[in-house]
């Protein structure tokens, strides 16, 4: 419980120790998406970059995925 309270202040939630046991596991679960997705994206842009290397269609898919990211 305490490593899910530290996760939970980390993340933005200063008075999480103060959280009832059902509202901790319910935003870690929440915490732990989030992070996953974050790393799976950032997963799929490396591969996108090392293809970028080697050829010149993936370069411009990445340019365009980078512009998207980037651009509202």
């Amino acid at each position: 419980m305490r490593e899910q309270v530290s996760l939970l202040r980390g993340q933005g939630h200063p008075d999480a120790y103060r959280y009832p046991v059902a509202r901790v596991w319910e935003e870690v679960s929440m915490v732990v998406k989030r992070q996953n997705l974050m790393l799976a994206s950032g997963v799929g842009l490396l591969q996108m970059a090392v293809s970028a290397m080697l050829d010149k269609e993936a370069a411009k898919q990445l340019k365009a995925t980078l512009e998207g990211l980037t651009h509202e």
